[in-house]
């Protein structure tokens, strides 16, 4: 996931690390839109060997700050222990 980050800021134009992050961060003031949020939940499938079931519309629907996501992968985690 940390490759992720590093491109999509990249990508973005924004440095990475650059700027205070919080849980109330909007993904979009990150640079995340709704392509990198789909990378960004293949990397969680992939880092933590799980399958998330929720599609893109859905995820961008219902993600709108960093806590959001915190959340989500909380209760992805949760069901999969």
């Amino acid at each position: 996931m940390a490759n992720s980050r590093r491109n999509i800021a990249k990508n973005q134009g924004i440095p990475a690390g650059g700027g205070e992050t919080t849980i109330a961060t909007e993904l979009t003031f990150r640079g995340i839109q709704s392509p990198e949020l789909t990378d960004l939940i293949y990397d969680l499938e992939q880092s933590n060997g799980m399958q998330i079931e929720m599609n893109t519309d859905d995820a961008w629907s219902n993600l709108k700050h960093i806590g959001d996501t915190v959340e989500a992968v909380h209760g992805f985690l949760a069901k999969k222990a």
